[in-house]
């Protein structure tokens, strides 16, 4: 476990440090952070030392805030209604010019490497990803469920962009598509965390089970 360091007071970026909390995550002291907007988030002391983590989220929606009204579609010059599916924003290209663009998984992977982009941008990560990188499979390799196109939000079946190892970034080699539902659980659990998770469920099925023979 990581040494505790009191860190109260001192600023990273848009947050300062208020207090420790009794929260942990990946056995690290999670921490109540202030933001220059004047939001509180809370936040694991590493990620905001980083740069992982700038802001309580502000930051993010500044950048996007333009982007809530229909846009005007880099492609034709006419008004796109066409919203992303990571984030429910207008995008700068309308249906008929997305679709003159490609099939579906084509344009969807075009949509993942951009938001990978500006995840990697925001929060100082690696970033080497092609198109060509960004392979969409029929069926989520993780759970086996098959992958469907959802706009405006995310559904268990939207494919999901996942870092194989997180710190690594977004770099060719260490990404997969799988569905957001298996990257839900992934989150930012260790290898070792999930396979604690899966063996305490198993040892709860099997006590189950003796209870109810």
């Amino acid at each position: 476990m990581p040494a505790f360091q009191d860190i109260t007071g001192q600023k990273f970026y848009n947050l300062t440090a208020l207090s420790p909390t009794e929260e942990r995550r990946c056995g690290a002291v999670v921490w109540l952070w202030k933001c220059d907007c004047g939001e509180t988030t809370k936040c694991r002391a590493a990620l905001v030392r980083d740069g992982h983590t700038k802001s309580c989220g502000c930051l993010f929606h500044k950048e996007h805030r333009e982007r809530t009204e229909p846009q005007t579609c880099r492609h034709c010059g006419g008004i796109s209604t066409r919203k992303t599916q990571t984030t429910g924003l207008y995008t700068c290209v309308c249906d008929t010019c997305a679709n003159k663009q490609g099939n579906w998984s084509r344009d969807l992977a075009n949509q993942i490497l951009v938001s990978a982009r500006g995840r990697a941008r925001r929060n100082n990560l690696p970033f080497n990803l092609e198109i060509e990188d960004i392979i969409i499979p029929t069926h989520c390799p993780v759970l086996g469920i098959e992958l469907g196109r959802n706009n405006v939000k995310y559904r268990d079946n939207s494919p999901s962009l996942d870092k194989l190892i997180p710190d690594l970034g977004y770099v060719k080699g260490n990404v997969a598509v799988i569905s957001w539902r298996a990257n839900r659980f992934k989150s930012d659990g260790t290898l070792d965390e999930i396979r604690r998770i899966a063996d305490w469920m198993e040892s709860q099925l099997t006590v189950n089970d003796e209870v109810m023979a």
